[in-house]
C-alpha cells in the first residue's frame, strides 16, 4: 500500500473531488450527517472554526498494488491509519470514497483535523508518520505489506518518471509535442477533464507494466496546474482541489452556509458533541498546534522516536 497526504485549507474543493470523480464510490463516513460534499464541507467547517488554524483539512489517498480491498477492508484499513495518526475515531469528522479511475484499487480519505472535542490533531513531521501509518493500515486490513524492496524499487521508478517529465518539458512548451515525446519513453498521460467544461483538473501518468502515478502525488510542480506554471501550454487548466488553499476554498463553508444563519443541522452536531463529551464543551484556545513551542515539538519528536 501506498500512501499520499496533503495538508490544506478547504474542505469542499477535497470532498468534491474525492466524492464527485466519474466512478466515486462512497464507502464511509463518521461524523457528519449529510451526504453532499458541500453540506459536509459546512458541518467540517463548523467546527474546524473552533480552531484558529491554516490548514485543517487532510486529504489522503492510500492506494493498493496488485490486489483489490472489499470495503470493509477499506473501513479497517482508513481506522488504522487514522488511529496511527494520532486521530480519535469516534471524536472524528472523516469521509471514505473508492475511486476507479486507475488500474490500482485506492481510496481518499478526507479528515478534519479539528476533532469534535476541539482537540486538534498534531501536524508535526505528518508525512513521515504517515508511512508508519500505512504499515498499521495494512496490518489491520489483512492486506499485503509493503516491504523494504518495494519500496525502493517504487522509489526508483518514480525518480526516472520525473526525471523523464523534466527532460521532456525543457524541450518542449507545447502540450501535444510534450506528450508525444512522453509517449516515447514508455510515459502515458492520462487526463482528468470534467464533462461539463472540459477543463483539464488533474493529470496522472501510466508508464510501462500499467502502473499509474497521480501527478499530485509525484509532487505539485508535476500536477496540470504546476506544469501549467512551469512553462506547459495547456488549454482549460484548473487549479487542482487537492492542493488548492486559495482564499476561496478557505472561506467555503462560511461564503456558502453561513452567510445568512447557520445551517439547519448544527444545532444537531452541537448536540452531538454534548453526547459524546457527556458534559458542556470545553472552553476552546484560540491558537492551533501550529504555534507549538519549539520545547513542545522537541517533546513530541521524542515521543515519536521511542
Amino acid at each position: 500500500m501506498i500512501s499520499n497526504i496533503v495538508s490544506g485549507g478547504g474542505f469542499k474543493g477535497a470532498l468534491k473531488y474525492a466524492h464527485e470523480k466519474n466512478h466515486a464510490e462512497f464507502l464511509h463516513k463518521n461524523g457528519v450527517f449529510n451526504d453532499e460534499p458541500e453540506a459536509i464541507s459546512g458541518e467540517m467547517r463548523a467546527v474546524s472554526d473552533q480552531k484558529n488554524i491554516k490548514s485543517p483539512v487532510w486529504h489522503i489517498s492510500l492506494s493498493l498494488d496488485d490486489e483489490k480491498a472489499t470495503p470493509d477492508q477499506w473501513k479497517r484499513a482508513s481506522e488504522a491509519y487514522l488511529k496511527k495518526m494520532g486521530f480519535d475515531i469516534e471524536k472524528t469528522q472523516y469521509t471514505v470514497t473508492r475511486h476507479n479511475d486507475t488500474s490500482h484499487d485506492h481510496i481518499h480519505i478526507v479528515a478534519n483535523r479539528v476533532q469534535l472535542n476541539g482537540q486538534v490533531v498534531n501536524d508535526f513531521q505528518f508525512k513521515k508518520r504517515s508511512h508508519e501509518a500505512t504499515r498499521e493500515a495494512e496490518k489491520a486490513a489483512g492486506l499485503k505489506i509493503l516491504t523494504k524492496e518495494t519500496q525502493h524499487a517504487n522509489s526508483g521508478k518514480l525518480h526516472d518518471l520525473k526525471s523523464h517529465i523534466n527532460t521532456s518539458l525543457t524541450q518542449h512548451k507545447n502540450y501535444n509535442d510534450f506528450k508525444v515525446d512522453l509517449k516515447t519513453k514508455g510515459i502515458e498521460i492520462v487526463e482528468n477533464r470534467s464533462a461539463t467544461t472540459n477543463r483539464l483538473s488533474g493529470l496522472s501518468y501510466k508508464i510501462e507494466g500499467g502502473q499509474v502515478w497521480k501527478g499530485s502525488a509525484l509532487g505539485k510542480d508535476y500536477s496540470a496546474n504546476g506544469l501549467a506554471k512551469r512553462g506547459l501550454e495547456i488549454e482549460n487548466v484548473s487549479q487542482s482541489p487537492i492542493n488548492s488553499t486559495s482564499k476561496n476554498h478557505q472561506n467555503d463553508g462560511k461564503k456558502n452556509l453561513f452567510a445568512n444563519k447557520m445551517p439547519s443541522n448544527h444545532r444537531k452536531l452541537t448536540s452531538r458533541v454534548d453526547e459524546i463529551l457527556g458534559k458542556k464543551r470545553p472552553r476552546l484556545q484560540k491558537n492551533g498546534d501550529e504555534n507549538m513551542s519549539d520545547s513542545e515539538r522537541r517533546k513530541y519528536q521524542n515521543q515519536n522516536e521511542m
